[in-house]
């Protein structure tokens, strides 16, 4: 930062002059610069030249100013049981900016909203409701080289059990920046569509005790300011921070250590935003097996799906039918690009993909099979106008409307490689279903 010093030189004739002082731009200017303004006369009397001159002196004051800005553009998504562990699950992350003229101490505090709404987030679902434990647990830390990690000196906090928690800055230099962040622990019982917010306020301060107000009358949550005459040789102090249009990013009170119903306002010496999580289940996978057919036997099913009231048995040449099924239990959330990949012993080992051993044999599958997919008891429809009329294939019913749809096995490779199900909103399952054949060789 620059100030500017300017000499004016008049030149009034032969009589005095009138010295005129002109304008200094100090917006920007580092506080604590002296700033000149020079000012010179140059005449004559009889014929004798003569000059004069003058100067007068102020000194910039702090001009203080933080900026608090969340980094995330919406909710950040955990699961139920996670232990919030930096670096390995998402986090809050915070920005916080000094654009003060000045180096000064910040020191801020973590308010736990429960299931706060936060502007600009997508709208919450239902009647929104907080995820356990309450109040959250997990760790802020000031993450100065913004890797999601806490080295070196970093400096971080265990969330309190109040929903209030400190953290000290330290000395931001003007123009610094550094990232706030959050992770949180979710208890084992959190469902879909459930919520954490939290408020970061940033107060200015002087050896860790915020600031309780300036020296132009504006006062901070729960201080106090007189507007003063101003003393053009001294560094004095004005709180010139913008607050927020939000009303979720309230105001601190650091003298009672209190959080306050209002929106942050301009001019408090501190700065708020807000951000938050949202729970989501993982997308359930259960693969189920069956006997359809053995040599000895016969089918397990006649051709319109139902029991034959035939039991086959797992003997070599009996045809076996999996079913992997996959529900999306993500609340609100669609899971797209869903793909299976599926592990099948090669033609050496105990069994062979399709029926490869009965080719000419008829083999009915039932008309739908039910199993637990994610503890959830979930029922397939087998569409048996498409589904196995190739036993040697495998088939996909895709999520929502998608029909099933038959392809080969992997050339040479017997593995089932990205079986796509497609895009699964909320609710919605899908399924790969084979045959394979148990080598009687």
């Amino acid at each position: 930062m620059q100030y500017l010093t300017r000499r004016v030189r008049l030149l009034v004739g032969l009589l005095a002059g009138i010295g005129l002082s002109p304008a200094v731009l100090a917006e920007g200017t580092n506080s604590g610069s002296v700033v000149t303004n020079s000012v010179s006369l140059s005449y004559e009397v009889n014929s004798v030249a003569q000059t004069g001159s003058a100067s007068v002196d102020f000194t910039v004051d702090r001009k203080l100013n933080l900026q608090v800005v969340t980094q995330n553009s919406d909710w950040v998504t955990v699961l139920p049981g996670q232990t919030g562990t930096p670096g390995s699950v998402g986090a809050l992350d915070y920005l916080v900016t000094n654009t003060s003229n000045d180096t000064v101490g910040v020191v801020v505090r973590l308010i736990d909203r429960a299931a706060l709404a936060v502007t600009g987030f997508t709208a919450q679902v239902g009647s929104p409701s907080a995820f356990a434990p309450s109040p959250a647990t997990g760790t802020m830390w000031n993450d100065e080289n913004d890797n999601d990690l806490i080295d070196g000196a970093e400096a971080s906090a265990a969330l309190n059990a109040t929903g209030v928690t400190s953290l000290n800055l330290g000395n931001m230099a003007e123009d610094a920046t550094t990232n706030i962040k959050v992770v949180v622990n979710v208890g084992s019982s959190a469902t879909g569509d459930q919520y954490r917010s939290f408020t970061l306020v940033a107060a200015l301060a002087n050896a860790g005790t915020a600031l309780t107000g300036d020296n132009s009358g504006n006062a901070a949550p729960g201080g106090s300011s007189t507007d003063a005459a101003n003393d053009i040789n001294a560094v004095e102090t004005v709180f010139a921070d913008a607050g927020s249009a939000n009303s979720e990013d309230i105001q601190f009170n650091f003298v009672a250590g209190s959080a306050l119903a209002s929106a942050d306002a301009a001019q408090d010496g501190q700065s708020a935003d807000t951000s938050g999580f949202v729970t989501v289940l993982t997308l359930s996978v259960a693969k189920h097996v069956q006997v359809l057919y053995d040599p000895i036997s016969g089918n397990a099913y006649n051709g319109s799906g139902a029991a034959s009231g035939a039991n086959p048995k797992a003997i070599p040449g009996a045809v076996l039918m999996y079913v992997i099924g996959v529900v999306n239990n993500t609340g609100s959330l669609s899971a797209a690009n869903v793909e299976i990949d599926d592990d099948i012993p090669d033609a050496s080992s105990e069994v062979l993909e399709g029926d490869q051993a009965n080719p000419s044999t008829a083999i009915d599958v039932p008309a739908s099979v039910t199993f637990d997919v994610g503890g959830v008891s979930t029922s397939f429809t087998l569409d048996r106008a498409g589904v196995l009329s190739n036993p040697d294939q495998v088939w996909v019913q895709g999520c929502g409307a998608a029909s099933a749809t038959g392809q080969a096995f992997s050339a040479g490779d017997p593995e089932i490689n990205n079986a796509a199900i497609g895009t699964c909103d909320a609710g919605e399952s899908g399924y790969v279903v084979y045959l394979v054949t148990i080598n009687d060789a």
